[in-house]
């Protein structure tokens, strides 16, 4: 199955998870309102982006066991609307005006980065140094953290915060995920430190977990061109 399967699933599933536990748990008051209108609607944008502008990593062929897996590292995101929904906790209205605003910023640079990566790549191969990536080589990943960041702060729960905390590290783990070596492996296997060093003289934030990955000695990490293909290149 291709990797898309399993994450269109979780994004999909996430409204009616969401109106589910609010209709077992009967709370329907604003807290999980808000959280409902937030998380599903950015599960059902990123269904269209799908459709629309596709990410090739996501493309990638994967057994059934890793499916499911996958999905349920990724259903820990659910453990957020969870704790709010059956704790019925009441988060304050500056705090949710807050986590609201940091959203709308996350899914405007995570989609319209990502669209133009998809564009411009389509066009035009090369290093992308325009647009979102003049000054951030991770605009996308930077969105969606915000993105995460916001049902985080809606739970009022340190829990959300640790699992985006660990997410964040392995979250574009699948792009490390190939079917051939690259010139970039060969660069990684001989010389990791160089590999970090010249990520960061492109990038405008700390290195990309792709990076932390590599310098880890728990597992060898192959890299194929379309890992380049996410952050601008080809």
């Amino acid at each position: 199955m291709k990797i898309k399967r399993f994450i269109n699933l979780h994004k999909g599933a996430t409204f009616l998870f969401v109106l589910g536990l609010m209709i077992a748990y009967q709370n329907f008051t604003f807290g999980p309102w808000i959280y409902l209108s937030l998380h599903g609607t950015y599960g059902i944008l990123w269904l269209l982006k799908d459709r629309i502008y596709p990410d090739k990593q996501w493309e990638q062929e994967v057994s059934w066991s890793t499916g499911v897996l996958g999905f349920g590292v990724i259903s820990l995101y659910w453990v957020a609307p969870f704790i709010l929904i059956s704790s019925r906790l009441e988060p304050a209205l500056p705090l949710i005006a807050a986590a609201v605003a940091i959203c709308i910023v996350g899914i405007f640079l995570h989609y319209s980065s990502d669209a133009q990566k998809h564009y411009t790549l389509k066009y035009k191969s090369g290093l992308i140094t325009e647009g979102f990536f003049a000054r951030c080589r991770n605009t996308n990943y930077l969105g969606e953290i915000l993105i995460y960041l916001a049902f985080a702060m809606i739970a009022s729960s340190w829990i959300p915060f640790v699992i985006l905390g660990g997410g964040s590290l392995p979250a574009s783990s699948s792009q490390i995920c190939s079917k051939k070596t690259s010139r970039l492996s060969a660069t990684l296997i001989l010389n990791p430190t160089k590999l970090a060093q010249d990520y960061c003289s492109l990038s405008f934030l700390l290195p990309i977990p792709e990076v932390l990955k590599a310098l880890c000695q728990s597992f060898v990490v192959r890299f194929d061109p379309l890992i380049l293909d996410q952050h601008g290149h080809r």
